[in-house]
């Protein structure tokens, strides 16, 4: 990401958050989520994959990421943000995606807000990760859970656990 390894370097800020960014943007499995007052995202290619761009897309707006959070996750997306804007909390919420080939993605966005010496917010920077596998492997574990229950309630069964190390039995 030649162009943000640029502007860290031009920029005025301390030596420590410089260091943040280039960590988060050499990282394999995180992205860098870049948000500055006039309302504009610049994303690194792992954004743009997670998203389902065109390397080309390096930078769009607030609006354009909400136009692609499922719209059931519009709220709790709008309420994290607004809560990190007003100083109650860094941001940190899971959302879905839609890419604009209809593919729908799961990720989870988290950050902090760097404030003015007035304690206005300039700038909200964070790492974005694709936890779609992940989301879908808790689904899959879950419908097994469900029909293992379902199974022992119906054949009037039930499961035991014994911990030999503990010596502690533990029935369903």
């Amino acid at each position: 990401v030649p162009g943000l390894r640029n502007w860290l370097y031009r920029s005025q800020e301390s030596q420590k958050q410089k260091s943040f960014f280039v960590r988060v943007v050499n990282a394999r499995n995180s992205v860098l989520l870049l948000t500055v007052p006039e309302d504009w995202i610049e994303f690194n290619p792992g954004d743009l994959e997670i998203g389902g761009h065109e390397p080309g897309a390096a930078v769009t707006t607030h609006e354009a990421f909400m136009a692609a959070v499922l719209p059931d996750d519009h709220g709790r997306v709008s309420a994290a943000m607004n809560a990190t804007l007003v100083g109650q909390a860094p941001f940190d919420f899971e959302c879905r995606l839609v890419r604009p080939n209809g593919d729908v993605r799961v990720i989870h966005a988290r950050g902090e807000v760097h404030r003015d010496a007035t304690g206005q917010p300039i700038r909200m920077n964070g790492t974005v990760l694709d936890i779609t596998e992940r989301k879908q492997a808790e689904e899959a574990v879950r419908q097994i859970a469900d029909r293992l229950s379902l199974a022992t309630r119906a054949g009037g069964v039930g499961v035991w656990d014994w911990d030999l190390v503990q010596n502690v039995l533990t029935w369903d």
